[in-house]
This record gives structure tokens, C-alpha cells and sequence, in this order.
């Protein structure tokens, strides 16, 4: 059995799979993934906008990436609770997805996400994370994130820079924000304000499109 697999529906157990890449077909509408031992990440490339389900219930998974453009996805990880990377670029924020990641993940070293559409807020109190990306969330205006190991936190192309984010990162901390279209004196007051929310031992770079 090779240690990659493509499907969208595993009804068994397949021993020794310990990558699964679930690729778009015009029949399925969903993803579903029992317990496997050795299976370690999961690809899932669904360009389709009626994907409705995906269901893993794989417990030792470390490693999750999802791009899907549904409307309605319903994402479920709950038995994945030793992820470690989870890379997620939807067009909106999935189904029944956690706005306190870290308690639902607390394993998570990198996170990842793009777009997500109406998720407005996020909660990440967290000593594991090191690694934290959020890119062209357009409607992202409230954090809170605690993270003591975080490193690299880049905020790229986005609208604008949330309005309430306290951050209490380590004593050295590497910030990026990528703004679009922050041409007005209130994008640049805002970019202040969160600036100041940073802390001083931080390391930031800024670019505007």
C-alpha cells in the first residue's frame, strides 16, 4: 500500500496510509475519513461549491490542509486533537469551526487562514503556537491572541488591521502586515494603534498595494 492515497470516501481501515489526499469530484459532496493508525496528514482540494461535509475522525493526524470554495462546508476535527499544522483557505468560515481554536487544537505549532468570509473574531491563547498567518480576511476586526512562542505573525492582504488586538507575543517577535489599498489617513491611524498594541521587541516590515 503506497503512503499516499486519493479519494474522497475511505470506508475501511487502509493500513500503513500515512498521507491522504482527498482531490474534487463532481459525485462526491463529501469527505469522509475513519480512524487510521499511520495516517499523519490529509489534503483536502475541493473546488466545488457544494462540498458539505468533511469528517475526520483520524486521532493521530498532525498535519490538516483544506481549499475548498463551498458555501457551507461543516469541517470536523474534533477526534484530530494532536494537529500540529492546519492550513485552511476557504471562501467561507466553515461550519461549527471553533472561535477559540486553542482549546479545540491545543497541539497547534502553525496556523494558517485565508479568506473565511464573516469570521470576525478570534481567540488564540496558546503555548504551542510558533507560527501564525491570517490572509485577506475581510471581515476580521477582533483578536486576542496570546502566544508566547509565537515567532512569525503575518497579517497580508488584508482590507485593514483589526480595530481590537492585543497581542503578548515573546520578547522577540516578527510581524508582517500586507494592507490593500491603505492609502487614507485612517488606515494609517489604525496601523498605529495595532502597532502599539505589539509591544516594543518586536521586529515589523509594512507594505501597502
Amino acid at each position: 500500500m503506497p503512503a499516499g492515497l486519493h479519494l474522497m470516501v475511505m470506508q475501511t481501515q487502509v493500513p500503513r496510509i500515512s498521507i491522504l489526499h482527498a482531490v474534487d469530484t463532481a459525485e462526491h459532496s463529501r469527505v469522509n475519513v475513519p480512524h487510521q493508525d499511520q495516517l499523519r496528514k490529509v489534503n483536502v482540494n475541493y473546488d466545488n461549491r457544494y462540498l458539505g461535509k468533511i469528517e475526520i475522525k483520524t486521532q493521530n493526524l498532525t498535519e490538516f490542509h483544506l481549499f475548498s470554495s463551498s458555501l457551507s462546508v461543516k469541517v470536523d476535527l474534533r477526534a484530530s486533537t494532536k494537529l500540529q499544522i492546519m492550513e485552511l483557505d476557504c471562501q467561507y468560515i466553515p461550519n461549527g469551526f471553533p472561535e477559540d481554536i486553542s482549546s479545540e487544537f491545543p497541539c497547534v505549532k502553525s496556523l494558517s487562514l485565508r479568506l473565511f468570509k464573516n469570521m470576525e473574531k478570534i481567540n488564540l491563547l496558546s503555548y504551542e503556537l510558533e507560527n501564525l498567518t491570517l490572509s485577506d480576511m475581510r471581515d476580521f476586526d477582533e483578536a486576542i491572541i496570546d502566544t508566547p512562542n509565537l515567532r512569525p505573525f503575518k497579517l497580508i492582504d488584508m482590507e485593514k488591521v483589526p480595530t481590537w488586538c492585543p497581542v503578548v507575543g515573546p520578547t522577540l517577535m516578527e510581524v508582517e502586515i500586507g494592507l490593500k489599498n491603505a492609502r487614507t489617513t485612517n488606515s494609517l491611524l489604525e496601523l498605529r494603534v495595532f502597532a502599539g498594541n505589539l509591544g516594543g521587541n518586536i521586529s515589523l516590515s509594512f507594505d501597502t498595494t
